[in-house]
């Protein structure tokens, strides 16, 4: 894929109005995942995404979606889904032009070192996000 090798770069505000950046995580390594509420495949890799979260403590784990705030609130009370949320993310989101889901998997220098595009609509390959993981690690 042409992203990998490329510079991670974003700065936008969380589901709280904190802004979060590719600068404040420098020197450790990352997952952004981008998803949506009505996408079928995102919603049933959640329980494998939150589960690697914990089997993973040094990595920090960032969801992004063009969906409101408000929607995501929402949807959350309903399904636990334990990463950072930032919303309203339509422009930065639209500029990578893939499918949904996609994992991007940034090492601790902000390169993506690997992207695992589409998910399984019975939930994530743990194996595949294991193996893109050690990449970063």
């Amino acid at each position: 894929l042409s992203f990998i090798g490329k510079k991670f770069s974003f700065s936008l505000p969380d589901l709280n109005q904190i802004t979060r950046s590719s600068e404040q995580l420098e020197g450790r390594p990352y997952v952004v995942n981008l998803w949506f509420t009505s996408c079928a495949p995102c919603i049933a890799e959640i329980p494998g995404l939150n589960k690697m979260k914990i089997e993973f403590p040094d990595v920090t784990f960032i969801a992004m979606t063009f969906n409101t705030g408000e929607q995501v609130s929402s949807f959350l009370k309903g399904r636990p889904f334990d990463f950072i949320h930032i919303t309203d993310a339509k422009a930065f989101v639209d500029q990578w032009q893939i499918g949904y889901p996609t994992t991007f998997f940034i090492d601790k220098d902000g390169t993506i070192k690997d992207v695992l595009i589409g998910s399984d609509i019975n939930g994530l390959n743990e194996a595949k996000f294991r193996s893109s993981l050690k990449k970063i690690l």
